[in-house]
């Protein structure tokens, strides 16, 4: 077993990347030379030539990037990796070349892709024509973005919070160190560290509210260049879905949250308290075990939890950890996050494994993005090989339910019990109605600036309070809730309505988990295809797939009935 990246799957030396540097820079340069012409020969040899490019920048980008993620110092790596990046903005502005090409010539290109050696590229040829109507002729728009959210990071490098007392001790608070300051059992320390992170938010109101609201503009102004009807609209357009799927959800939330109210009450009558303040959500309601596990037992457990799936599946498991695909200890200047690396040649997994039940959980989750980009890369052309957001939670979630669910089944330990099950239900609690609590609030924010009413902090402070309020019914009000969305980055750093797709993906995962659980007949080989359809096809068709439905709202009504059986089981094991 290899605990660190091999990266020479991508260049065994420094000096095989300068010369695959300097073979990009003239591919690139040559690929000015080529003639487009509207016939099936010329468009399949201009997308070859820019596969061919894709595939060139991402091995060397890649490269450049897992350096940096061991030493997040490395100076080298990092000017390295904005050369990449410099050709890549070349390679963009040859995409956009073709895409104008094709677009100019749409009914003669439309006629062409009967000819099967276009096949290859027959959606990506129909996507770019599809998109037709909506290409922006406002380039100052993305600029504006990328100038707000770097502004906006230079902001968040102003937080600044006050200490926490702690009798007569200082605790520093930091963005680092408040979740787990959250959980401290003093109740005393959880007040003050989420008043004074609160605080410190606050503090930056004007400021990030200045960012927050440009941001909205800019992307509704982008929108309506590109001929959408509403932003939203244009999130459902690139998704290949209705507009109603948004406010469908968000109705069919608001009449299950009586199950979030449930469980609230459930953790006060756990937590022997009458009152359940915003500081005490963190709380464990049950004693964390002290189970120790080692690289080998993790491992163990994870194989054995994923064996559902079949020899074919494991055999990608053990592939990644002989193979140099994870890096799993924590080191001192390695990145701490944990994730995995999307490429079509090959994804490499990051862990900072803590021998303990949540790090092998992870383990679960990041092999599940693992192998849905190897059977994806397997199965497409590098141009269409990547799932959209709205799917990729999908296999590592499913993976993080199984192992759940073989944990729960293996370990007798009444307490051990307890805990996989609350941690489950915390976790479907805060993707199924946490997630959407921030949409609803998202969504309520831009229907405003897109009827340009009248918008500042007050305003938005009462509408994220009352929908805070409304989705959780049961937890005491206090003066700084208000300032919830201020901490939110997704809402600057990440694309406009973002936060919903997890709400889906979850509850996708909890209805394909069942049914490999339940041995449906031949799901399993249903769901590996599912895996390998990259963005072949659409959302839509993708889940078809499965017999999944996404315009039918019974895959969310399986997963409010799941939340609801969860929290029945708990109430069972303390006999409530």
């Amino acid at each position: 077993m290899k605990t660190n990246w091999d990266l020479t799957h991508l260049y065994r030396t420094q000096e095989e990347w300068n010369k695959d540097f300097k073979i990009l820079s003239n591919k690139i340069e040559n690929f000015n030379s080529i003639k487009f012409e509207v016939n099936a020969e010329s468009i399949m040899l201009i997308l070859n030539k820019i596969s061919e490019l894709e595939m060139l920048i991402e091995r060397l980008y890649c490269y450049q990037k897992r350096m940096i993620d061991l030493d997040i110092d490395n100076i080298d790596a990092k000017d390295k990796a904005n050369e990449a990046l410099e050709l890549y903005s070349k390679i963009i502005n040859i995409h956009t070349k073709f895409e104008k090409f094709i677009c100019s010539n749409t009914n003669e290109v439309l006629k062409l892709l009967s000819d099967r050696r276009l096949d290859h590229y027959n959606r990506y040829i129909r996507l770019i024509i599809r998109r037709n109507e909506h290409i922006s002729v406002d380039n100052d728009s993305f600029k504006n973005l990328s100038k707000i959210r770097n502004s906006y990071r230079n902001i968040l490098e102003q937080l600044k919070f006050k200490n926490i007392i702690d009798k007569d001790l200082e605790i520093e608070l930091t963005s680092d160190n408040y979740s787990i300051l959250m959980k401290n059992e003093d109740e005393c320390i959880r007040k003050q560290a989420y008043e004074n992170y609160s605080k410190g938010y606050a503090d930056l109101e004007d400021q990030i509210l200045d960012c927050f609201i440009k941001k909205y503009r800019e992307d509704i102004k982008l929108a309506n260049t590109e001929n959408y009807d509403s932003m939203l609209n244009k999130k459902m357009f690139n998704l290949e879905l209705p507009d109603s799927i948004l406010n469908d959800l968000i109705n069919t939330t608001n009449n299950h949250l009586d199950i979030s109210k449930e469980y609230i009450e459930l953790k006060k009558q756990l937590l022997n308290t009458n009152k359940l303040n915003i500081y005490d959500s963190g709380l464990s309601v049950c004693k964390i075990p002290d189970i120790k596990i080692t690289l080998e037992e993790a491992y163990d457990l994870v194989v054995q939890s994923l064996k559902v799936l079949g020899e074919d599946y494991i055999k990608e498991v053990e592939e990644i950890f002989n193979n140099g695909w994870i890096d799993i200890y924590p080191k001192e200047r390695k990145n701490r996050m944990s994730f995995t690396s999307i490429s079509y040649l090959g994804s490499y997994i990051l862990t900072n494994f803590k021998e303990d039940l949540v790090s092998t959980r992870t383990l679960a989750h990041e092999i599940g993005h693992r192998i849905n980009s190897k059977y994806s890369s397997k199965n497409n052309n590098i141009l269409n090989f990547e799932f959209s957001m709205f799917l990729t939670e999908i296999a590592s979630k499913v993976n993080e339910m199984l192992f759940n669910n073989y944990i729960l089944e293996k370990y007798d330990d009444i307490e051990v019990k307890k805990y996989v099950l609350n941690d489950v239900i915390c976790s479907l609690h805060n993707s199924i109605f946490g997630q959407m609590m921030l949409t609803e609030f998202e969504n309520e924010v831009v229907k405003i600036i897109e009827n340009n009413e009248e918008l500042d902090s007050n305003i938005i402070n009462d509408i994220y309070l009352n929908i805070s309020t409304k989705y959780n019914d049961g937890i005491e009000k206090n003066d700084y809730l208000k300032y919830g969305w201020l901490k939110i980055q997704h809402f600057i750093m990440q694309d406009s309505y973002y936060l919903f797709q997890y709400t889906i993906g979850t509850s996708l995962a909890l209805n394909i988990s069942s049914r490999i659980l339940n041995k449906e007949e031949g799901f399993i080989e249903k769901y590996k295809k599912f895996l390998s359809v990259g963005n072949s096809v659409s959302i839509i068709d993708a889940l078809k797939i499965i017999d999944i439905n996404i315009l039918n709202s019974s895959y969310m009504e399986y997963a409010y009935n799941t939340l609801e059986k969860y929290i029945k089981t708990l109430k069972e094991i303390y006999n409530i």
